[in-house]
């Protein structure tokens, strides 16, 4: 759950890239696969036996661009992930009605 002010801090700039702000729309796809590609620079990094320091602050940079990308991307399209949120609420819904009935029926339980 997000703080009391990380909501008033959302609030004040969701408007801002809603409105194209400085591109702030383009930002948040950009910046989430900019994370990825940082992600695969730090596992190959790893991978190779580097500096496990280099290797740190770049799984740092990544983690970062990842989520500041897909915080841009819930702030761009708030109405869109609510109403998938919601859908898959109603599927999740669907799926334990079925379950409680084959349950009920059967006398199988734990399915």
């Amino acid at each position: 759950m997000a703080t009391a002010r990380t909501d008033r801090a959302r609030s004040r700039v969701a408007p801002l890239v809603r409105s194209g702000w400085g591109g702030a729309a383009a930002w948040g796809p950009a910046l989430f696969v900019a994370g990825l590609w940082a992600a695969g620079v730090a596992t190959h990094t790893v991978v190779r036996g580097f500096d496990p320091v280099v290797a740190a602050v770049q799984l740092f940079l990544a983690v970062n661009l990842l989520v500041c990308g897909w915080e841009l991307v819930l702030l761009r399209y708030p109405d869109q992930v609510r109403a998938d949120f919601d859908r898959h609420r109603e599927q999740l819904a669907d799926y334990r009605t079925l379950r409680d009935m084959f349950a009920a029926r059967t006398g199988i339980a734990g399915v």
